[in-house]
């Protein structure tokens, strides 16, 4: 099953910043995760840092888990081949870190997904909420992002660029606002500000 794997820590913690009220239901689901040895099943949008919650988790649940990766897309042979895996488990087996995109419910439904597999699989839930549920969040995450692409310098984005960022939808989520932000400190050219007209 190639989208099994034990990934390495991740440097970005960027899922797990801001106070939005968005994400204080997240960061309970993520304490209550990392307490339990239960399968959790991480759903986002992409680019909204379900990997990055899932190593989390991994970091820091009692024993070894295992991150699968998009579950969605796993074919049937590969859904049944995950799904005897779970049934037949030893002591040896993983616990099992799932990430999915917002819609695994709607494909059971069409029989896309197993049912019963999904059933196994969202014993806890973790719900990331896309960027655009949490706006409140672009300034100390602009901040965090340009203090990692430039970080012996005091970057900050002014007013208008970051009105010009609030009013964007972010289909691409946290990865794209910080992809932003990158292209923002190249095109500034060491200015001390990210203004509108870098973005």
């Amino acid at each position: 099953l190639g989208s099994l794997r034990q990934p390495a820590k991740a440097a970005d913690e960027s899922a797990f910043i801001g106070a939005a009220p968005a994400m204080r239901p997240v960061f309970r689901q993520i304490a209550q995760a990392c307490a339990s040895a239960e399968p959790v099943l991480i759903r986002g949008e992409t680019g909204s840092g379900k990997t990055r919650v899932a190593q989390l988790i991994r970091r820091h649940c009692p024993g070894g888990a295992a991150i699968v990766e998009n579950v969605e897309t796993l074919d049937a042979s590969a859904q049944t081949d995950l799904l005897a895996r779970i049934e037949t488990a030893d002591a040896s087996f993983p616990r099992l870190l799932v990430t999915c995109g917002p819609a695994l419910k709607e494909a059971v439904q069409r029989g896309e997904f197993r049912g019963d597999l999904y059933y196994r699989l969202q014993v806890l839930e973790v719900r990331l909420p896309p960027l655009r549920e949490r706006i409140e969040d672009l300034p100390v995450l602009t901040d965090y992002f340009a203090g990692q692409f430039a970080p012996n310098r005091a970057v900050e984005a002014t007013e208008a660029a970051l009105k010009r960022l609030a009013r964007h939808d972010w289909p691409g989520n946290v990865r794209e606002l910080r992809n932003v932000v990158s292209y923002a400190i190249t095109s500034g050219a060491g200015a001390p500000k990210i203004d509108a007209g870098h973005l």
